[in-house]
């Protein structure tokens, strides 16, 4: 945007700092107001090389599907985003920050020896998104039946909670020692001392995940406690 003085439209004033929040750079002669709309938000990969100094650039866009982007564009690929955009030609990548729009991959995981979801709460025991492992949350569950709490109070509970996700974990391959964030569904605040008791004593010293513990008012099968997680297996 530099030495493009008298280019810049009103709505264009905040575009440089815009644009370099969003990690990109423009040419001089660029203009910015046509140009900034289209940028931001967009999952696209954009070439420029700005040959007349008008407002206006002229783009590459095509979706990014894993294969590598080529170093130059016909002009069949060009298309305008701006007022005098006929003269600009493409070259080599200019949004190297624009996030790739590649689907992640889904592994959906049913794990023996886990409770088995009940008919009325239908999903998955985990599910592997990319590097990262999102469990469903765990009730006190008999893993023989899943639709019958252990006996005892919230100590008993608790143990059985973890106990159920040490289950689902080892059938994903990964344990405990991973968790990167746990989520802690109480339904009386008075068994929050208990409820940690036990907790902790599932976790080395210094490695405790970070942590939300939520009040509700009531879990499924009458529980007292139910936690989930996030793991980075």
């Amino acid at each position: 945007m530099r030495g493009a003085k008298g280019l810049h439209e009103p709505r264009a004033l905040d575009a440089e700092p815009r644009l370099e929040r969003a990690g990109l750079v423009v040419d001089p002669g660029v203009d910015d107001a046509a140009v900034v709309p289209r940028l931001m938000g967009r999952d696209r990969r954009l070439l420029v090389e700005d040959d007349d100094p008008r407002g206006g650039i002229a783009v590459r866009q095509r979706e990014r599907r894993g294969e590598a982007d080529e170093a130059a564009a016909d002009d069949g690929d060009v298309r305008r985003l701006g007022q005098g955009a006929e003269n600009t030609k493409l070259t080599a990548p200019f949004a190297a920050g624009v996030l790739d729009s590649r689907a992640m991959d889904l592994e959906y995981l049913m794990v023996p020896g886990a409770p088995p979801p009940p008919p009325t709460a239908p999903y998955s025991h985990a599910v592997r998104a990319g590097d990262f492992l999102f469990v469903t949350g765990q009730m006190p569950s008999d893993p023989r039946t899943g639709d019958r709490l252990v006996p005892g109070g919230i100590v008993e509970q608790t143990h059985q909670v973890m106990k159920n996700l040490q289950t689902v974990l080892a059938g994903a391959g990964t344990s405990l020692d991973r968790v990167v964030f746990a989520r802690v569904y109480l339904v009386n605040f008075q068994d929050y001392a208990a409820m940690n008791g036990v907790y902790v004593t599932y976790f080395k010293a210094g490695r405790l995940p970070g942590r939300t513990c939520v009040g509700v008012t009531g879990l499924a099968l009458g529980a007292l406690v139910e936690i989930d997680l996030i793991v980075k297996p």
